[in-house]
């Protein structure tokens, strides 16, 4: 185990490659399928009491270890509440066969926690008058398909698109953006757009396609430029499993699995993009609180809006998205206000992180 605790907000510690469109098109298809939106354990409408003593950093730290550690929680881990630093630690193998550990800079992909990234970019573009949320996806690109220019940006980011998941027929015949563009189009629709809701990573993959036939650069090089580099993002990124990265298994102590490209991350470049959420840089201010809005109801206890779940929680608002893909399982929990965040990442496909985030949510703010 890799474990330290920390007062003060500091400096975290913070250091891919790009891939062909087609090809990265079809790893964020395959990374998040199955991914079926988490709300969690239903939350609490209880107001937080301000009366009781807040628990020291060293005794929280303590009581996570104790949580992660009876879980059999292989990853890393980092909580903080107020900008203090109550846990950073690792537990379990990075690599089982090479015995190489997991430590607070081992690198993990993200899954569909990488949909609020994906959210970021579009909203940057946005930003840039390039596109307008509220509009077709069809904006700025030539020879689009009729079959997209009723679904709108904010539909997709929404998930009300009605458009469904692709088969692994269909996503293997996918090689460019004009072939995601036309063959996510053709598919029969759940609905008609904007008139229900359906978790798609299917639609959220046009957010490979779209920006980079606006800008002419690639997907990679795009995160980078405009969100990694201003939140102080060193280590992510997308591509082959870079150096410094987990091996992904499809249970603790289990077989090797998701050894291809993804998005990779740190807990460390988690809080980076906290901060920077916070700060209002890359996004400004009120481009974040739209992706914080509560657009559309998932179910009476939580809303979903521009790549992430919005909720009440202990009478605050948490902010925060699952993710699940071959190998990994991850999980980024905030709650802005309090400027407190725990970021869950895994390399172990089973591993509970639900039940996790109920456990320290508790344990952050003394609701045991």
């Amino acid at each position: 185990m890799h474990w330290t605790r920390a007062t003060g907000s500091g400096n975290q510690a913070a250091a891919s490659a790009g891939a062909a469109v087609g090809v990265a098109l079809l790893i964020i298809l395959v990374g998040c399928a199955g991914t079926a939106l988490q709300s969690g354990p239903p939350a609490s409408s209880a107001s937080a009491s301000e009366s009781e003593p807040v628990p020291s950093s060293e005794s929280v730290g303590e009581a996570i270890e104790m949580i992660l550690e009876s879980a059999g929680f292989s990853g890393a881990a980092l909580v903080v509440r107020e900008g203090d630093v109550l846990y950073r630690g690792a537990l379990g193998l990075a690599d089982a066969e090479a015995g190489e550990r997991n430590t607070p800079e081992t690198r993990f992909k993200l899954g569909s926690v990488h949909k609020q990234l994906s959210a970021a970019l579009v909203l940057t573009l946005a930003r840039d008058g390039l596109i307008d949320v509220n509009e077709s996806l069809c904006q700025d690109i030539p020879d689009c398909p009729t079959s997209l220019a009723d679904v709108t940006y904010h539909q997709v980011l929404t998930h009300t698109s009605g458009i469904g998941e692709l088969t692994d027929d269909e996503g293997m015949q996918i090689q460019s953006n004009e072939d995601a563009l036309r063959i996510i189009g053709d598919k029969e629709r759940l609905f008609e757009p904007g008139e229900g809701s359906s978790y798609s990573t299917t639609a959220y993959s046009l957010f490979t396609a779209t920006p980079e036939m606006i800008t002419g650069m690639t997907l990679a090089d795009l995160e980078r430029e405009r969100l990694l580099e201003p939140a102080g993002m060193d280590h992510s990124g997308f591509g082959e499993p870079p150096g410094g990265s987990a091996v992904g298994y499809a249970a603790a102590g289990g077989e090797a699995a998701g050894l291809g490209p993804g998005n990779w991350s740190t807990v460390d470049d988690l809080w980076a993009w906290h901060q920077a959420l916070l700060a209002g840089d890359p996004l400004p201010t009120e481009l974040v609180e739209l992706m914080e809005t509560p657009h559309v109801a998932v179910d009476d206890a939580v809303s979903y809006g521009y790549g992430v779940e919005v909720r009440e929680t202990l009478g605050r608002r948490e902010i925060s998205h699952r993710g699940g893909t071959e190998g990994f399982s991850a999980y980024l929990i905030r709650f802005p206000d309090e400027d407190a965040l725990i970021a869950l990442l895994s390399n172990d496909e089973a591993a509970d992180v639900d039940k996790l985030r109920e456990r320290l949510i508790g344990v952050v703010f003394n609701e045991r």
